[in-house]
């Protein structure tokens, strides 16, 4: 996997000049990620990516819903961020390289990454999320649930953290009620959809400006 890797990136970046053509980096450890690294011809600042692997620790999702769970155990979150903390490390090499952590990008995980050294994440979680009646609360690091069979956007904490939204006017709702905001999340059409859509995309922003 490791040469094929490195073909396809020398096609790619042979075809596409000027751009900025990034190479993944394979291995089940970071010491066969430092193995990989060292076989890519590429100079010490450019950008690599590494798959985290953290999506196979959740239940896969399509369409707004969760797929059939697969057989077999799923592998342990904790070996998969030791494996990331050790990759990230060793990888950034004196802290100098850029890296795409890829599958990092849920919202708990991305601000994760970032400490860790990752400078971007690809992520769709806001938007699944969205589909799924759920939104992100930064201060508790939990969602607020909106559907009809779980739903926690009742309880002291979520209705405390929705008012003390409100009451921020760089919040993409300030000047709603609460009764409005509720509403208007929980509602089963393309506006509420939206509605959970920006409000997850303004939490997200207000962890980059954290980080």
């Amino acid at each position: 996997r490791q040469v094929t890797s490195n073909r396809w990136f020398e096609k790619m970046d042979e075809a596409l000049p000027g751009l900025n053509i990034c190479p993944v980096i394979h291995g089940r450890n970071a010491e066969e990620m430092k193995t990989h690294l060292h076989l890519t011809e590429i100079d010490e600042g450019d950008t690599i990516c590494f798959g985290s692997n953290l999506a196979n620790n959740k239940d896969r999702v399509m369409g707004g819903k969760p797929r059939p769970k697969p057989k077999g155990p799923k592998p342990k979150a904790a070996e998969l961020w030791t494996r990331i903390i050790e990759s990230t490390a060793l990888l950034r090499e004196g802290g100098e390289r850029p890296i795409f952590g890829l599958g990092a990008g849920g919202m708990n995980a991305a601000p994760l990454a970032a400490i860790l050294g990752c400078n971007a994440v690809d992520a769709t979680s806001w938007r699944l999320n969205s589909q799924l009646k759920q939104i992100f609360d930064t201060e508790h690091r939990r969602f607020i649930k909106l559907g009809d069979d779980t739903s926690n956007y009742h309880l002291p904490w979520a209705q405390s953290f929705l008012r003390d939204r409100l009451d921020d006017p760089e919040y993409p709702f300030h000047g709603f009620t609460l009764d409005e905001l509720i509403t208007g999340l929980r509602a089963k059409t393309a506006a509420g959809y939206f509605i959970r859509c920006t409000h997850n995309i303004s939490e997200s922003n207000r962890d980059v400006d954290m980080i």
